[in-house]
């Protein structure tokens, strides 16, 4: 809670309700300065520790305080200790809002060190910081932020009270931004300083922050609360300039390119960059968006997600790499060049550029079937062997079909080179060659030797009535066929 990170610090607070100025708690370092027990303090009128004859001023300015909200300076007051002797001293006093909406009145005394700045100085200071400053308990509360964090005094008020992620969500913040924040949140509250830059697209261009998360002990050690600063990073306008040329590279590059969190966390293996060329080639795999979750759990293909979490387990934090990647669900390979972005001796982001080179992987394995398929045929090799070979060539070029060839055998049947399934070439072969002549002469009676297309075989009307009993029995619902009217030979692809 608000009130118990308040009355762990080591300054001397106290906090009282704003309605009835009864006291709500006060700190080790407010009750020793009086002299004072907690529970000599606690639940009573803050008014009485006040002498008799400052009373009545001081009552009017808690009030003035409470109803206006208007910070109290340091004033010079006295106070009475337990004995009832005055302690001089500075007090300051700022209206606090607790989780709930009470209304609270937080004072501090002054030190009584020589030479020790005032409240007033401490808090001009803080306001007046060209640096984003906050101070959050351990849920993530604001406790405090100046105007260089939140311009807007409505916004910077209504901030008071909110946890990180609730003002997220008010003003409208990145789901992956909240979840970062979250992460370093968790780390500081358990004592560890942090470390982090958050990206914003302005008016004017981009904008790089560097956040940081202090953890504030008592003197038992633990954490009381969290002091947060954030400070502008960006580059010169010269730098800005040459990232600028360097967004325009990139984003005009046909090729796709992201950039990919490394850093352990939520965030990690997320993409946090990828220009218009990513977003297509993620398009035609059927995402219209860059997910914001992390790729392992983005919804691509089982064989595919396989692949590309193959290549990423391979991933080395200084070492460059190069590989080809195979996407089986959409018969693709790509050509991949892997860089690791580096903050001192850490990798912190992995810069992936990708190449599509299906084309080229299609025409090389064609062109290997077709050498392969002449060598068979200058060796002598049966017919079988090197028109298999071609048919592979021609399975790769088209992926995702399977072709076959439909030959005369000597027993005047037909033969099946190549594999389109079991079922297929059973029935097929036991077919005679002359029912596959008279359902050409039908099909294309003027012998143009133009391909067949039929998409669904099964709601398909054929001219031939032998050739329509075939269809339920071939185990494919799609199929181009092709005549080779140079011989009884017909090709299939399904």
């Amino acid at each position: 809670m608000i009130l118990s990170a308040l009355l762990g610090s080591v300054e001397a607070l106290a906090v009282v309700d704003a309605v009835t100025l009864h006291i709500l708690g006060t700190t080790d370092a407010f009750t020793a300065r009086l002299q004072r027990s907690r529970r000599s303090l606690d639940g009573l009128p803050f008014w009485p520790l006040f002498p008799a004859a400052e009373r009545d001023h001081a009552l009017e300015r808690l009030r003035t305080l409470a109803q206006t909200g208007e910070p109290c300076p340091a004033s010079p007051f006295a106070l009475l200790d337990a004995a009832g002797q005055a302690v001089h001293t500075d007090l300051t006093g700022v209206r606090l809002p607790l989780p709930g909406g009470q209304q609270t009145l937080l004072l501090t005394l002054g030190s009584c060190g020589e030479g020790a700045p005032p409240p007033s100085l401490l808090a001009d200071v803080l306001d007046n910081l060209p640096l984003d400053v906050a101070a959050f308990d351990l849920q993530g509360r604001y406790l405090y932020v100046n105007p260089a964090a939140i311009r807007d005094p409505a916004v910077r008020a209504g901030a008071i009270g909110l946890t990180h992620r609730e003002y997220g969500q008010w003003r409208g913040h990145p789901a992956r931004r909240t979840a970062t924040r979250d992460h370093h949140f968790q780390l500081a509250g358990e004592g560890a300083v942090q470390q982090w830059e958050e990206y914003f697209r302005t008016p004017g261009g981009h904008k790089i922050i560097r956040r940081a998360l202090w953890p504030v002990t008592g003197q038992d050690g633990q954490v009381r609360l969290l002091i947060g600063y954030g400070s502008d990073v960006t580059a010169s306008p010269e730098q800005t300039q040459r990232v600028t040329l360097l967004e325009t590279m990139v984003n005009t590059s046909v090729d796709p390119l992201l950039v990919v969190d490394a850093r352990p966390g939520p965030a990690y293996l997320s993409v946090v960059y990828g220009n218009p060329a990513l977003h297509a080639f993620l398009r035609s795999h059927g995402l219209d968006q860059l997910p914001e979750t992390p790729m392992p759990d983005w919804p691509l293909g089982e064989g595919n997600r396989r692949a590309i979490m193959d290549m990423l387990g391979r991933l080395h934090p200084t070492e460059l790499r190069r590989d080809v990647l195979y996407l089986p669900d959409a018969h693709q390979w790509a050509e991949v060049n892997i860089s690791p972005i580096r903050d001192d001796d850490t990798c912190v982001y992995w810069a992936i550029n990708l190449r599509d080179v299906t084309e080229a992987y299609q025409t090389a394995e064609v062109q290997t079937q077709v050498a392969r398929a002449n060598r068979l045929a200058l060796s002598g090799s049966p017919l079988h062997g090197s028109m298999a070979a071609l048919l592979g060539g021609v399975a790769a070029a088209h992926p995702g079909w399977r072709p076959a060839l439909v030959i005369a055998n000597h027993a005047g049947m037909q033969q099946v080179i190549g594999t389109i399934s079991d079922e297929f070439t059973e029935r097929v072969e036991r077919e005679p060659l002359a029912t596959m002549e008279r359902f050409w002469q039908l099909t294309d009676p003027d012998g143009q030797g133009e391909p067949l297309i039929v998409p669904d075989l099964l709601h398909a009307d054929l001219p031939d009535p032998a050739a329509q009993a075939m269809t339920p029995h071939l185990g494919v619902r799609s199929v181009v066929q092709l005549p080779c009217t140079a011989a009884p030979v017909s090709c299939w692809a399904c």
